[in-house]
């Protein structure tokens, strides 16, 4: 046992004096390759290079289907099959198809020329329909079925709340309709959700029971969606995480514990972001936004700046935990690995896309663009968030532009999507990496 004190003790002399021992300016960690000190860069930064080699070589088994989604990952139908197949472990290749420009092949392949939609590799078979694609999928995969005896029953109540959670929070932006008529609206919606909690109450969390069934899978897109929006979009209307619904928070809780649905997922900020694009885009008459809709696109954007500072706070109390997995060698976490992977990936899209001009923007446009000649400044600072996301030691980066590397820091991080861009654990732990740099920036 260690005497009184002497535990507080060896963690300061860690914290205080054991981090400029271990970060000398040739060191990388972990299985990074080693820099020349003598030929040092202007920061001793990994490269991507040196970043990529740094991953994990990642399973690749051999695809069994397409899988044909929308580009944005905001699509509840694709989020419903994407999900299915995550949960039973398909191997599959992922083609997004742009939903305002749909390409002729797709409209030539699929009737509906809607998605979601996938392909079987060992026969070219094309199924479209989420709910028809997940019954092929139990054909075909039968080890963990996913559409169970009560389905049918299940079903039911889940188009009603998938329904009445639709008009409900449509309502509260549609100048057409009496308060009278919105009320209505409303006292569905809870009706709904009562019958829904007395159905998951008894077995749950899930209407399978301790595994989602296909009837859960069809119900947490739209779920949770409202899951962020509605305190937003309704205010006055009880979380659906809260206590007013018990059964319904549990299963909540249950499908953030859910591997399957970690990559498929949105997290709030990136649906606090999504439900100010939507006001904007539907909530007046293709001209201007009605005072009622603006207040609540005011509302949504002042709330996902919340979830920032939530996030920058977070990150700035990480530190110790930070330099204690480096120090025991502890491995990279996958939600680490997973946004690494993404930004290694598209790292030069990245940083071309926060230094290029608003003209150029495709989404987004209020968030202000930096100017082309940051492009180093906001590259090295990517780098170094990135290092942090892999637990891969590097000396603090000497910029040419600190100010152009800390707001390409903050630009990135409100611009990051999740499901778009990768899940939403991910899409945390890559904000806080990238929080941390900014506040890193302005410390030093």
């Amino acid at each position: 046992m260690f005497l009184p004190g002497v535990g507080m003790f060896l963690q300061l002399l860690y914290l205080l004096y054991i981090p400029s021992l271990l970060r000398p300016a040739s060191a990388l960690a972990l299985s990074s390759p080693i820099l020349a000190t003598a030929a040092a860069p202007v920061s001793a930064v990994p490269t991507w290079t040196e970043l990529s080699e740094a991953l994990p070589i990642p399973s690749t088994p051999t695809p069994e289907l397409v899988l044909y989604r929308d580009n944005n990952g905001w699509c509840p139908f694709c989020e419903r099959v994407w999900i299915a197949l995550e949960e039973k472990g398909i191997p599959y290749t992922t083609e997004l198809i742009n939903l305002r420009d749909k390409p002729k092949w797709y409209k030539d392949m699929v009737p509906t020329t809607l998605v979601p939609a996938v392909k079987f590799k060992n026969d070219d078979k094309v199924v479209w329909e989420s709910m028809e694609v997940i019954k092929e999928l139990d054909e075909r995969y039968p080890e963990r079925k996913l559409i169970d005896e009560q389905h049918e029953s299940d079903m039911k109540i889940v188009d009603n709340v998938v329904s009445s959670a639709v008009k409900y929070s449509f309502s509260s932006r549609n100048a057409t309709l009496t308060e009278s008529q919105k009320q209505e609206l409303e006292n569905a919606f809870e009706d709904s959700l009562i019958a829904l909690d007395v159905r998951l109450a008894p077995e749950g969390p899930f209407f399978g029971g301790a595994e989602p069934s296909a009837a859960d899978f069809a119900m947490i897109p739209m779920m949770e969606r409202n899951r962020w929006q509605l305190p937003v979009t309704s205010p006055t209307f009880p979380r659906l995480d809260g206590s007013e619904w018990p059964a319904l928070a549990k299963w909540f809780r249950s499908f953030d514990q859910l591997d399957s649905y970690s990559r498929p997922s949105g997290d709030e900020l990136s649906w606090l972001t999504v439900s100010s694009v939507f006001l904007k885009m539907f909530g007046g008459n293709g001209t201007s936004v009605n005072p009622s809709v603006a207040a609540k696109i005011v509302m949504a954007e002042k709330a996902a700046e919340e979830a920032v500072e939530e996030v920058r706070a977070k990150a700035a109390k990480g530190w110790k935990r930070e330099r204690i997995m480096r120090f025991f060698g502890a491995k990279t976490r996958e939600e680490g690995i997973e946004a690494a992977r993404k930004i290694i990936d598209n790292h030069e899209a990245v940083v071309n896309d926060a230094c290029s001009s608003t003209s150029e923007a495709k989404s987004q446009v209020a968030l202000a663009r930096l100017s082309p000649d940051s492009k180093t400044s906001v590259d090295l600072a990517l780098r170094t968030a990135t290092a942090r996301l892999l637990n891969v030691k590097s000396e603090r980066p000497r910029y040419e532009d600190k100010e152009a590397a800390r707001q390409g820091m903050e630009f990135i991080a409100r611009r990051v999507c999740a499901p778009r861009d990768m899940g939403a654990n991910a899409a945390v732990e890559f904000r806080r990496c990238l929080l941390k740099e900014a506040g890193e920036i302005v410390k030093n």
